[in-house]
């Protein structure tokens, strides 16, 4: 009967912690949603408040919350918060990257016992998050050469140099392991960081020419004739850049398929006329 007791204490206990647990994954949702109103709005202070509040709250924060406080704090010229932030971003991600390696090796030494490594489904031996962590893995790469950047461009500001620098090689290399296209766009941007702007501009002339290629396939399609402008401006290209944009900004309904592109074609182009303004200003200063 003790045991039976004991049994069902522990049951009790298990749901109890699983509604706690729930509750406060959903009191934190609602202080991020309320971070992110004050941050569109401009209230950083608050946003930062309501970010504590959430991070508190949850048991175990996803690092991109880390970030995205560190973010904050980066507006706010609170570089100091922010480096601490970006640095519990790395700190994360490098946990998640250990617990992914050791999956990996895991599921190999499975193969290798069972004669099956370089066999075609060997991997159904790793266990069974096995893909979703294969395809999560670049994302986590990625996220890593972006905190290093940010935390790269604070000790810049900080008047750091040389960890500034440091930072900045390591995010090009996680950029550049990954190899996608945004991924090496975002690797030029760190070139322009570190004051080398040559090398970034043969990069962005690059994305040039193939947006430039992309978009004479597909008239319509605005995200690519947006990234092309973007790129314009990167390479110093003005004058191209606000034919790019002058063109975005006639785009209608009939270009896009649906009412989720039509929302966004509505916010690419706010922003475009923000862009045009800014490189009509760069242009008549000259």
């Amino acid at each position: 009967m003790g045991a039976f007791v004991v049994i069902i204490l522990i049951i009790v206990v298990v749901f109890v912690v699983k509604g706690i647990s729930k509750r406060n994954k959903e009191k934190a949702s609602e202080y991020y949603r309320s971070a992110a109103e004050h941050e569109r709005n401009g209230n950083f202070d608050q946003a930062i408040n309501d970010y504590n509040q959430a991070i508190q709250t949850e048991s175990d924060p996803n690092y991109r919350r880390y970030k995205e406080r560190g973010d904050l704090y980066r507006k706010i010229g609170n570089y100091d918060q922010a480096i601490a932030d970006y640095n519990q971003a790395l700190s994360s991600i490098e946990n998640y990257m250990e617990k992914y390696n050791k999956i990996w090796y895991e599921g190999k030494e499975a193969a290798i016992r069972q004669g099956k490594l370089g066999q075609e489904g060997w991997e159904y031996d790793n266990p069974p998050d096995f893909y979703t962590e294969k395809r999560n893995i670049t994302e986590y790469k990625r996220n890593i050469a972006e905190s290093l950047s940010l935390r790269g461009e604070m000790y810049d500001k900080k008047g750091d140099k040389k960890q500034a620098m440091v930072d900045y090689d390591e995010a090009i290399k996680f950029y550049n392991n990954s190899g996608t296209e945004d991924d090496l766009i975002s690797c030029a941007d760190v070139y322009i960081k570190k004051g080398n702007k040559e090398q970034a501009i043969e990069i962005y002339k690059k994305f040039v020419w193939e947006y430039n290629k992309a978009f004479k396939k597909d008239p319509k399609n605005f995200f690519k004739l947006y990234s092309l402008c973007q790129m314009c401006v990167k390479a110093g290209d003005y004058d191209q850049a606000i034919a790019n944009f002058e063109t975005l900004l006639q785009f209608n309904q009939d270009n896009v398929k649906n009412y989720d592109d039509v929302k966004v074609l509505k916010e690419t182009q706010a922003k475009a006329r923000e862009e045009l303004d800014a490189i009509k200003k760069i242009v008549a200063s000259k």
